[in-house]
Order: C-alpha cells, then sequence, then structure tokens
C-alpha cells in the first residue's frame, strides 16, 4: 500500500513442520566390559538396551514430531525528505510447542517443594501432551534509515535494528525417545 510518502507492507506465513525419527540401534544391547580379558572371555560388566518397563520386552525409539509455526509483519517505509528514509515496523512471530502424534512424548516433571532444588528433587520423567508451553511474547520491533548526505544517489549510509525470533531445531528435540521410561540398565555380575 502506497500513499503519500508512506509505501506500508504486509504479510504473514504459516508452516507445519514435522520431525521422524527411528533408532534401533539400542534395541540390540549394548555391552561393557571393565578389560580386554573381560571382553575375550564374554564377561561384561553392563548391558544397556531400551525396554518397555510395562512389558520387559525390548522397543523402538520411534518419534514423529508436529510443530504448527505461523508468523506476521508490517513495515512502513517512510521517505520523510528526498534524501532521508525511515523504515518502521513491527514483527510477530510464534513458534507453537512440539506435539508427538504417537503420545510418547516424555519430559521432566517437576515435584512438590518450595525451593526449585526441592522440586528438581522430587522430579520424575513422565510422558506429556507437549513439550512446553507455547510462548506468546514474541514480538519483534524494527527500525532502520537510509540517508544520502549529497543528496545525488551516489552515496548511502544505511542503519538499523531489530530483534528476531528462531525455532527450536527438530533434531535435538527428537532425543526425548532416550528418556525413560524406555531405557534399561542391566548391571552384571563381576
Amino acid at each position: 500500500w502506497v500513499a503519500s510518502n508512506h509505501m506500508v507492507k504486509m504479510g504473514g506465513e504459516l508452516r507445519q513442520m514435522y520431525g521422524s525419527a527411528t533408532n534401533t540401534n539400542n534395541y540390540i544391547p549394548a555391552y561393557s566390559f571393565t578389560s580386554l580379558l573381560n571382553f575375550a572371555d564374554d564377561e561384561s560388566n553392563q548391558m544397556t538396551r531400551y525396554v518397555d518397563p510395562r512389558t520387559g520386552e525390548p522397543v523402538t525409539a520411534y518419534s514423529e514430531l508436529t510443530q504448527t509455526e505461523w508468523a506476521i509483519f508490517i513495515n512502513d517505509d517512510w521517505k520523510l525528505t528526498q534524501n532521508f528514509t525511515l523504515n518502521v515496523g513491527l514483527r510477530y512471530e510464534n513458534y507453537g510447542t512440539f506435539k508427538d502424534s504417537d503420545d510418547g512424548l516424555r519430559n521432566l516433571i517437576y515435584g512438590p517443594g518450595a525451593t526449585d532444588r526441592e522440586r528438581l528433587a522430587s522430579a520424575r520423567v513422565d510422558f506429556v501432551d507437549k513439550f512446553f508451553p507455547t510462548d506468546n511474547n514474541n514480538i519483534a520491533p524494527r527500525l532502520g534509515f537510509a540517508w544520502d548526505p549529497r543528496g545525488d544517489g551516489r552515496t548511502s549510509v544505511r542503519g538499523g535494528y531489530g530483534l528476531a525470533f528462531d525455532r527450536l531445531m527438530n533434531l535435538p528435540t527428537e532425543n526425548y525417545r532416550h528418556s525413560p521410561p524406555l531405557r534399561a540398565s542391566v548391571v552384571l555380575g563381576q
């Protein structure tokens, strides 16, 4: 939209993010040995594998994450004089929260207590419907300028400032699939 010495732009975007991972390497047990001789004698001191604690059966670590992201913006390029333009804008971004389509999402749940230390000491890992509450405060202002000091179109001085937000990457987030309750270590005899 152009009116007088203003040029206003606005727009938005909407994305449905999707990420999935299957990890079968811990379906087969991993053994650790205290020495080369114990390895040669097949005397491990620990075996680790993914198991479902409800059944004791080995399982595969699988995740299927979805996340809805959207943003809107408005920007005004305001030509104050023949050789000076001021850029003012505002952007809002909402990255939602991760959800797992097979309801296998796990996270740390703080327990009761008067202090953070007490709440952490009584915390547990359990199934959750979402990783974290959606952050609805991602308001990002923009301010910039363009100045032609001589007014001849051969030199320009530009500057700007703005806040920006970015999404949380899927891959580190998908590591929840390695969290309890689907992992067990068995310490074998010495």
